[in-house]
């Protein structure tokens, strides 16, 4: 498992640091570079958090 997880998407990003996740760095994205990129630390409770998330949103 990669030490860092990247988020794309400032939407997901503020999520998580909602959820008390505490992002670890940002960075532009290298495809779009007008858009940044969040590092959070890559741990299972993160998976689970994106996951429920992405689960949410597939039911609107």
């Amino acid at each position: 498992m990669n030490k860092y997880f990247v988020v794309t998407s400032q939407r997901v990003a503020g999520h998580l640091m909602g959820q008390g996740f505490v992002i670890k760095g940002m960075g532009r994205n290298r495809k779009f570079p007008e858009r940044n990129v969040f590092f959070f630390n890559n741990t299972e409770r993160l998976q689970r958090a994106i996951t429920e998330f992405n689960e949410s949103r597939a039911e609107i």
